[in-house]
C-alpha cells in the first residue's frame, strides 16, 4: 500500500514539475558534490575494459557476449550504470567553468544530458523526444539508488 501511495506521488510529482526539469535539477546537485569523484577509479578501469573490448574482438568473453543478448538498452544493467557514472564524472571533471553561475551550469547540464544519451544508448535521431528518454532513465537510477543517496529537496519554483 505505501509503495502504491509513493508510486503516486512520485508521478504527481513528475507530472508537476517535469521529468525532464527534475532530472536537470538532479544534474545540478550531482555536479555541485563530491561524490562524483568516487568514480573516478570507476571511470579509468571502465576506459580500459572498454579499449580492450574493441581492441580483441576475437577474444570476446562470455560476458560481453550476454551483454548484446540482455537488450543492449537496458538502462539498469551494470554496465550502463558505469558507462553513466564515467559519463557524469568525465563532464563534471573537464568542466572548466563556474558552477556557481547559473547560465554557466545550464551550459553543463546541456552538455551532460547530450553525453549521456550515448551512456544510455539513446539515438541522437529522436531528437526532443531523446532529452525526455534520458530524463526518465537518469531518474529511474537516481530513484533506485544505483547513482547515490541524494535529496531532491531544496527545489523552487519560481512562477512569473
Amino acid at each position: 500500500m505505501l509503495q502504491q501511495f509513493t508510486t503516486s506521488l512520485r508521478a504527481f510529482d513528475d507530472c508537476l514539475f517535469g521529468e525532464e526539469n527534475l532530472a536537470r535539477h538532479f544534474l545540478a546537485i550531482v555536479s555541485l558534490s563530491d561524490v562524483y569523484k568516487k568514480w573516478e577509479t570507476m571511470a579509468s578501469e571502465d576506459i580500459k575494459s572498454t579499449m580492450e573490448y574493441k581492441r580483441k574482438p576475437s577474444d570476446r568473453s562470455e560476458v560481453y557476449k550476454k551483454r548484446r543478448k540482455i537488450g543492449y538498452t537496458d538502462h539498469t544493467q551494470d554496465y550502463i550504470v558505469r558507462d553513466v557514472r564515467r559519463t557524469l564524472f568525465e563532464t563534471i571533471s573537464s568542466f572548466k567553468g563556474n558552477l556557481e553561475d547559473d547560465n554557466e551550469k545550464a551550459r553543463l547540464i546541456e552538455d551532460q544530458l547530450l553525453a549521456l544519451r550515448e551512456a544510455f544508448r539513446v539515438p541522437l535521431e529522436s531528437g526532443e523526444d531523446g532529452c525526455q528518454i534520458v530524463a526518465k532513465k537518469l531518474l529511474d537510477l537516481y530513484r533506485t539508488g544505483r547513482l547515490g543517496q541524494y535529496t531532491l529537496d531544496s527545489i523552487s519554483c519560481n512562477s512569473q
